[in-house]
């Protein structure tokens, strides 16, 4: 079992402190999520019309992960789901995908798709790692002034 130590280097309550947003559910998320940043969601995770999964980086759900029918889902980078995965067409997600869970994918007239690319992953990498750093720096720096 991969654990966030593995995945991520951090365990998931110093994940949070590094979120550029960390919610408990998704029923405030209508404008989609950042396009290359850390989201943390504290529970379960149920993405639709209304709700979209649309942005890119680190996806981390401590929960189970539901991409309902028509949802329209696109994510690229890091996605790890504490729990279930239920994925409905359409929806892509590019990069990695863990989950502890179990995995179910429908894809009913159109397409659900899990797309392995190292590419995306070492630029979300890079690009988050590189701004986790300073971010980081700058805190520390600023909580001791």
């Amino acid at each position: 079992v991969l654990s966030e130590i593995d995945v991520f280097g951090v365990r998931p309550n110093e994940l949070t402190a590094l979120a550029d947003l960390a919610v408990e559910g998704t029923e405030t998320l209508t404008a989609g999520l950042p396009q290359l940043g850390i989201v943390y969601i504290e529970g379960n995770a149920v993405f639709d019309e209304t709700h979209p999964l649309l942005g890119g980086g680190v996806l981390y759900v401590n929960g189970n992960l539901e991409i309902k029918p028509r949802a329209n889902a696109s994510f690229f980078g890091q996605v790890y789901v504490a729990g279930d995965l239920t994925m409905e067409a359409p929806s892509v997600f590019s990069g990695s995908v863990i989950v502890l869970g179990k995995v179910d994918i429908r894809g009913a007239g159109d397409v659900s798709e899990i797309a392995y690319n190292e590419d995306i992953l070492a630029v979300v990498r890079q690009k988050l790692g590189q701004y986790r750093v300073r971010r980081t720096v700058t805190r520390v720096f600023g909580d001791n002034t």
